[in-house]
């Protein structure tokens, strides 16, 4: 029968016997149309036991009729019955159902009874076949009445009054011992051996159900024998078309799902409640499943990314002779779009077979890029103990896929999670090794710890990878620095950190990076500075932010601008500004009296090319000469002091002096003048 067309019905010879449905009402009689409901048989399951309803019938094959005796319920293949007797006779044998209790009548002066039976294979076009003989057209048997109704002979099915091979060899020779010699009570096996009574009903012509029906697997269940599946990796599927409760397959299913409408494999993603930005994007599968008695083992699958993958299998033709769409019944002997094993009021199950397993799929590995910058994206880094000025490796992972494209499943709240990154200084620059420093910026990165030297492991949640990929993941570092010891200007290469290892909580990993294109930061020790002032009030002041260099080679670091006014190892950073840190917040401050920008403390104003300028000038009622300090707290990687490792300010002298004739020397605090002279600003040199 072609499955993708509807069905030719061929109803075979009537009889006086049937088999239908359990709960069909055949109160008023059992119509001739083998397409009536009341002759319908259900689809089955295998493995699972089902109740029929065997009927007898008068000769009329309509009205229902008391019978006494045994049946034998074949269970054949109606592939090539049709409406001549010998394709019922002929037709193959698939199983057979006799009764369970032997020496007694299935049948007791009853028109209908009810049969339990099972088959444990698979089969789309089946249907039964009654074998009968009714000993009760035998009226005497050797002048003596013969009561159907004993039957402790000793052979299943025969009556008492037929126990005795002469009356078997007169009435039924076929059946003697000179031809099969099936009816010897010598060769009767046993409770099973129903050998002879089936060899007697060969007298009859047997009987075929006037309505055929499938028998399909329970369910498919899918494997793939790999432990961890990669995304995009190639696997074979293991399908098993399996009886009921069982993973086992089936014999009898033989068929090839072609992924067509009514028969295909899907795949579809199974998103969490938190995935909003993805989709389940169901798709039919491309590669044909052949299941050869019950089982596929060559079917390839690809995932076409990561995370949760619901694979299934859809079979609605093999129930094809029971669906109306085909068999051209007013009805389906099934439910339709259901896979149900569970039969409804009618005791019908679902026409679907069908079967679902969910995979995850992971990430093949990571895929790495490194990018190192200076503070702010500039041109420098002051060295310094304070994570506030570092410089920044930003680590990129990317989830990548067995062909090495970007797992974009990989995304918050769908598929991605939580990873931890282990960054290390190698060994090629100890001195740096020891004095590195690793800070988080507490976003992208979180420092977890560097209980090694020159290496640290940070944390960065599944919030921040978007469509596969974290994008610059922060990791901050720099180098010990002393208030009291300077350095020479250097540079820390993208290549000189290696990323020993990338892992996120499902254990995908990675490690290293893409190292083409190596690029630099280059460290500077810094300082706020200035030099002494005298002068009349009011003074205007440059504050200066310098780099240290005595034996460095300025031309390679970008040093290009003038020295100290008081040292020839500082020079003017002319890159600095604000943001490169400065005088923080009130941090001007006098020892004395003396206003800084017309009041008691100031911060840092513009600074532009390294220079920043603040008035100072003697308080209300403060008189000429004066001299006072001026205090500098400023960030912390712009403090020195070459005999204070404790600092925490820069400080310079200011003096204030009156025009007259002459000027003595002031000491803090005080004023010695009498205004002989007038004195112009002037800067100490120191």
């Amino acid at each position: 029968m072609d499955l993708n067309t509807t069905a030719t019905i061929y109803q075979p010879p009537l009889g006086v016997f049937n088999v239908t449905n359990q709960s069909a009402d055949l109160s008023s009689g059992d119509p001739q149309d083998g397409l009536d409901i009341k002759n319908a048989l259900w689809s089955q399951v295998s493995g699972k036991p089902f109740t029929v309803k065997i009927v007898a019938l008068d000769d009329d094959k309509t009205t229902l009729k008391n019978f006494t005796g045994n049946v034998i319920l074949d269970l054949v293949d109606s592939t090539n019955i049709t409406d001549e007797q010998s394709t019922c006779t002929n037709a193959p044998l698939l199983q057979q159902y006799k009764n369970p209790n032997p020496k007694t009548n299935l049948f007791s002066n009853q028109s209908t009874k009810d049969f339990t039976l099972q088959y444990d294979k698979a089969h789309a076009n089946s249907r039964f076949r009654v074998k009968f003989y009714d000993f009760s057209t035998i009226e005497t048997i050797e002048g003596q009445p013969c009561s159907v109704s004993i039957t402790s002979a000793n052979i299943n099915g025969v009556p008492q009054c037929f126990n005795d091979m002469n009356k078997i060899k007169k009435y039924f020779p076929l059946c003697s011992d000179d031809y099969t010699n099936v009816c010897v009570s010598n060769q009767q096996g046993g409770d099973d051996n129903w050998k002879c009574y089936e060899c007697i009903t060969g007298y009859n012509q047997p009987v075929c159900s006037r309505d055929n029906f499938a028998i399909r697997p329970a369910a498919y269940n899918i494997g793939i024998n790999v432990t961890r599946l990669i995304g995009k990796k190639e696997y074979t599927l293991d399908i098993n078309a399996t009886m009921l409760n069982s993973d086992t397959n089936v014999s009898g299913y033989n068929q090839t799902i072609n992924n067509s409408a009514d028969k295909n494999g899907t795949d579809e993603f199974v998103l969490p409640l938190t995935c909003t930005t993805l989709t389940t994007d169901k798709k039919t599968l491309s590669n044909e499943a052949t299941f050869i008695e019950g089982r596929s083992e060559a079917t390839a699958y690809a995932s076409r990314n990561v995370g949760d993958v619901l694979i299934t299998y859809n079979d609605n033709l093999w129930t094809q002779i029971d669906r109306s769409a085909y068999n051209t019944k007013a009805f389906s002997d099934c439910i339709e779009s259901s896979s149900t094993n569970t039969a409804n009021g009618d005791g019908k199950i679902g026409c679907l077979l069908s079967g679902s397993k969910q995979f995850y799929f992971f990430p093949k590995a990571f895929d790495n890029t490194l990018l190192l910058q200076n503070f702010n994206n500039g041109n420098f880094t002051y060295l310094s103990n304070d994570g506030n000025m570092s410089a920044e490796l930003l680590f990129s992972p990317r989830a990548i896929l067995e062909d090495n494209t970007t797992a974009t499943n990989y995304t918050a709240g769908c598929f991605a999670r939580d990873i931890t990154y282990t960054v290390e200084l190698n060994g090629s620059i100890q001195d740096k090794r020891n004095r590195i420093r690793y800070f988080e910026d507490g976003v992208t990165s979180n420092f977890e710890n560097n209980n090694t030297i020159a290496t640290a492991t940070f944390s960065s949640t599944e919030d921040n990878f978007i469509s596969g990929t974290a994008n610059n993941l922060q990791m901050l570092f720099n180098f010990t620095r002393n208030i009291n010891s300077t350095d020479e200007p250097f540079r820390i290469k993208r290549n000189d950190f290696n990323i020993t290892s990338v892992i996120d909580q499902n254990n995908t990993s990675g490690d290293d990076f893409n190292r083409t294109n190596d690029h630099n930061a280059t460290f500077y020790y810094g300082r706020v500075y200035s030099t002494d002032y005298k002068g009349e009030s009011p003074i205007t002041t440059t504050i200066r932010y310098e780099l240290y260099c005595k034996d460095c080679n300025r031309t390679d670091f970008n040093i290009t601008s003038a020295q100290s006014p008081t040292s020839l190892t500082w020079y003017q950073n002319t890159l600095h500004v604000n943001a490169d840190g400065n005088v923080t917040t009130n941090g001007f401050t006098s020892v004395g009296t003396t206003l800084i920008n017309n009041a008691n403390t100031a911060t840092s104003g513009n600074i532009a090319n390294g220079f920043e300028s603040n008035t100072l000038s003697l308080a209300n009622g403060t008189p000429a000469p004066y001299t006072d300090r001026i205090q500098m707290r400023p960030s912390s990687w712009l403090l020195h002091n070459l005999y204070n490792p404790n600092a925490i300010t820069n400080d310079f002298n200011v003096e204030f002096i009156r025009s007259g004739n002459w000027v003595g020397k002031g000491t803090l605090r005080q004023t010695v003048d009498l205004n002989l002279s007038k004195q112009t600003q002037s800067e100490y040199e120191r």
